[in-house]
C-alpha cells in the first residue's frame, strides 16, 4: 500500500470540515472562518497538500482585477475505491467515492465460513459492478475489504486453523496480499464492525463526532469503537470484541470455545426464535422489524430485554471510552427504540448519573451501508486514494 502516515490532527480535520461546509477557500480565507492562527492553517494544509486530501488551485483572473488571486485549497476530484464486504451469509461489492457516494453496487449470497477463498469471489462479483457502471480497474484508487471476524493487519486469526472455521485458510491469514495483487491497487482489510463504527461517525448519525461506540446487531452482535476519529482495534484486533463476553456460564458453546457468549442470544436467529411462542407463524427477521414498527407489545419487550442484556458490558465500555454517542445499527429498523430503551435502562443502573445521562443513544441511518461507508471514510484516513487513477 506504500508508505503509512498518520491520519490528519485537529487542525487539518477543521480545514477539511469548512472546505466541505462552505467550498474551496484561500489559506487567508480558512483562517478566518476556523478562528485559527494562519501559521496553524498553513501548517495543516501542507500536510494535507502532501498527503492528497487537498488541491491548491489557481482562480481564473477577473476582468479589471489587478495582481494575482490568491490560490484556493479544495477537495480532491471524487475518486472510486472498491468496497467488498463479506458477511455471514452475503457478500457485497461496491464502488465507493471516497466521500461516501456509492455509485454502484451488487450483492450475493456468500457463506463465507464454507468457502477457502474470499478474495476470488469478492473481485469476480467487483468485477460485475465495474461492467454495470461503466467503471474500469484502472479508474479504481484502492480496495477494502470488510470480514466478519477480529482482524489486524499482519496479525493471523484468534482461532486455530482445524478449530472452529474447519482450517479455512483466508480466516488465519492476512487477505490484503493476495486483495492487492488481484486488483493491482492498494488494499487493506478490516473488522466489520470497526467499518460499521466509522461509516456512522464519518458519514452516518454520529456525523462530526469524533467519540464513538456503534453496536452491530445484524445479523450478530459487534461492537466497533471510533476514538478521537479514529478505529480503536487493540494489540490483536480484538477491541470491542464484547459478543464473546460470557452471559450464562452453562449456556450453548460458542464458536470461540466458551460457553454462553452475548453473540449467542444477540442475533437475528435467537431474536425469531424467542418471538416464536407469541407468533406460531413462521417469521422472519424483517418480519419482526415490521411488527417493531407496528407497536406489538412482545417484540418491544424481547428487544428491551436484549438492551438490557447488553446493559452491563456496555455500561462498563462507557466508563472506559466516555463517547458522545452510542449508535445502534440501522438494520434494526424500528426494533432500535425498544433496544435502545432497554439498553439505556441498563447502563443507567450501572453509571453514575452525570455520565449516563451525557451519552446519546442514536439510531444509526446507514443500515446495510454502514461497512461500505466506512470503508470509504478509511480509504481518506489511510490515503490510499494518493495513488491517482492511471
Amino acid at each position: 500500500m506504500g508508505e503509512e502516515t498518520s491520519p490528519p490532527g485537529a487542525a487539518a480535520r477543521i480545514v477539511l470540515a469548512a472546505i466541505e461546509a462552505h467550498g474551496p477557500q484561500s489559506r487567508r480565507q480558512l483562517a478566518s472562518s476556523c478562528d485559527l492562527p494562519t501559521t496553524t492553517v498553513t501548517s495543516a494544509t501542507a500536510r494535507l497538500l502532501a498527503l492528497g486530501l487537498l488541491e491548491e488551485l489557481t482562480p481564473h483572473r477577473t476582468a479589471g482585477s489587478r495582481g494575482r488571486p490568491p490560490r484556493v485549497l479544495t477537495l480532491p476530484a471524487r475518486r472510486p475505491v472498491a468496497a467488498l464486504v463479506v458477511g455471514h451469509q452475503t457478500l457485497q461489492a461496491a464502488v465507493v467515492t471516497v466521500d461516501g457516494v456509492v455509485q454502484a453496487g451488487r450483492s450475493t449470497a456468500f457463506e463465507p465460513f464454507e468457502s477457502d477463498d474470499v478474495v476470488g469471489p469478492a473481485c469476480d462479483l467487483l468485477e460485475q459492478v465495474l461492467q454495470e457502471s461503466g467503471t474500469s480497474s484502472r479508474d479504481l484508487v484502492g480496495a477494502v475489504l470488510s470480514l466478519p471476524r477480529p482482524y489486524l493487519a499482519g496479525h493471523r486469526g484468534p482461532w486455530r486453523a482445524g478449530g472452529p472455521t474447519g482450517g479455512r485458510r483466508w480466516f488465519t491469514s492476512d487477505p490484503a496480499p493476495e486483495l492487492r495483487r488481484r486488483l493491482k491497487v492498494p488494499a487493506v482489510a478490516e473488522n466489520d464492525a470497526n467499518l460499521a463504527a466509522l461509516g456512522e461517525a464519518v458519514h452516518g448519525a454520529a456525523r462530526g463526532m469524533r467519540d464513538v461506540i456503534h453496536i452491530k446487531l445484524v445479523p450478530g452482535l459487534g461492537v466497533g469503537l471510533v476514538v478521537n476519529g479514529d478505529i480503536v482495534r487493540g494489540a490483536r484486533g480484538q477491541a470491542g470484541e464484547l459478543g464473546h463476553l460470557q452471559l450464562d456460564e452453562h449456556g450453548p458453546v460458542c464458536v470461540c470455545g466458551s460457553r454462553g457468549c452475548l453473540v449467542k442470544v444477540l442475533n437475528n436467529h435467537e431474536i425469531v426464535e424467542a418471538l416464536r411462542p407469541s407468533y406460531p407463524q413462521a417469521l422472519t427477521f424483517e418480519d419482526v422489524v415490521s411488527l417493531a414498527s407496528g407497536g406489538e407489545p412482545a417484540v418491544h419487550r424481547v428487544l428491551g430485554d436484549l438492551g438490557r442484556a447488553l446493559g452491563p458490558s456496555m455500561a462498563a465500555s462507557i466508563a472506559l471510552v466516555d463517547p458522545e454517542a452510542v449508535v445502534v445499527d440501522g438494520s434494526l429498523g424500528a426494533g432500535a427504540a425498544p433496544f435502545i430503551e432497554g439498553l439505556r435502562e441498563a447502563v443507567g443502573r450501572r453509571l453514575p448519573p452525570y455520565a449516563a445521562q451525557s451519552v446519546r443513544y442514536l439510531h444509526g441511518v446507514l443500515a446495510d451501508q454502514a461497512e461500505l461507508l466506512g470503508a470509504a471514510a478509511l480509504a481518506a484516513q489511510v490515503h490510499l486514494y494518493r495513488r491517482k487513477p492511471a
